[in-house]
C-alpha cells in the first residue's frame, strides 16, 4: 500500500496547525494573565524558547517541509533532554508532525526520481539521445550522456 504525499502533507499540516494553534493559545494566555507566579528560570525559559522554535518548525513546514521538520524534531529533542519529561506520551504527539513531514518529503523526493527514471526510459529507448545533456536526480548539476 502506497501512502499519497498529498494526504501525508496535509496530515502533517492539520496536525502541525492544530499542536501550534493550541501552544499559542496558551503562550498567550500566560503572557497576558500570569499564573505560574515567579519569572522563569534560565532552563525554564529555554524549554519554552525550545517549545517555541517547535511549533515554529511546524509552521516553516508548510513551506519547506524538511527544514521545517528538522527544526522541530531537533528542537523537541533539546527540550527533552532538557526538561524531564514523565508523560512520553505528549512528546510523541509533539512529534508526529515533523515526522509526518519527513515522510512527505521522502514521498515527494521517491516520486520525482521514479518520474525522471521513467523519463530518461522513454528517451533512451526512442533513441538518438548522445550528446544531449539532461540533469541529474536532484536538478542541480547538469551530466552529458555519452552513448
Amino acid at each position: 500500500m502506497s501512502a499519497s504525499p498529498t494526504v501525508v502533507r496535509w496530515l502533517a499540516r492539520l496536525c502541525g496547525l492544530l499542536i501550534a494553534g493550541m501552544y499559542i493559545f496558551f503562550a498567550v494566555g500566560e503572557f497576558t494573565t500570569p499564573h505560574s507566579g515567579t519569572s522563569p528560570t534560565f532552563v525554564e525559559g529555554t524549554g519554552i524558547a525550545l517549545l517555541s522554535a517547535t511549533c515554529a518548525g511546524m509552521l516553516v513546514a508548510w513551506r519547506w517541509e524538511l527544514t521545517g521538520a528538522v527544526i522541530s524534531l531537533v528542537s523537541l529533542m533539546g527540550f527533552t533532554s532538557l526538561i524531564r519529561v514523565n508523560n512520553h506520551i505528549t512528546t510523541v504527539v509533539l512529534a508526529v508532525p515533523g515526522i509526518l513531514y519527513i515522510l512527505d518529503w521522502l514521498l515527494q523526493r521517491q516520486r520525482t526520481v521514479a518520474r525522471l527514471m521513467r523519463h530518461d526510459r522513454k528517451r533512451h529507448s526512442r533513441g538518438g539521445t548522445a550528446g544531449i545533456e539532461r540533469r541529474d536526480v536532484t536538478g542541480s548539476i547538469p551530466t552529458a550522456i555519452v552513448c
